[in-house]
């Protein structure tokens, strides 16, 4: 994971990692994802947009990456990001919090979502709709 240039990078999990805890294959490095993963998620001036790639299984065991995350995505700033599917805690919290939209990606329609994904975001920066995540009066996702 690389954040802002403060923020620093790390080792977020390691395949066939031993000892702490463990999502599939993959042992996960807790303190560094809090450490990396929360500093990156801090509001900074001249920040437009936060990307979080994302809130899953792994990125939930990291307490201050949670709270930094929630705190994103209630924030002034627009979001961008990917959570699980499927997932309790945070990861159906995140779905249910004001503001958030979610929009089911497949295979199929993901190429052709870019570009009204990116006027959406445009839109919402630009200071349209309703509210900074622009909810409201845009179209629906073809």
């Amino acid at each position: 994971m690389t954040g802002p240039p403060t923020a620093g990078q790390g080792q977020l999990a390691t395949a066939g990692g031993r000892g702490g805890p463990r999502v599939g294959r993959y042992g996960v490095h807790v303190e560094a994802l809090d450490a990396i993963g929360a500093d990156a998620l801090e509001p900074r001036l001249g920040v437009d947009l936060v990307v979080i790639d994302e809130i899953g299984k792994m990125e939930c065991m990291a307490a201050a990456f949670v709270r930094a995350a929630r705190r994103a995505l209630s924030g002034p700033v627009p979001v961008l990001g990917s959570v699980a599917l499927i997932g309790a805690g945070f990861i159906a919290e995140a779905k249910r919090l004001p503001g958030v939209e979610v929009i089911q990606l497949t295979r199929d329609d993901r190429d052709r979502l870019v570009a009204w994904v990116t006027e959406r975001l445009r839109a919402v920066q630009a200071g349209f709709g309703p509210d900074r995540r622009g909810s409201g009066g845009f179209p629906e996702a073809p």
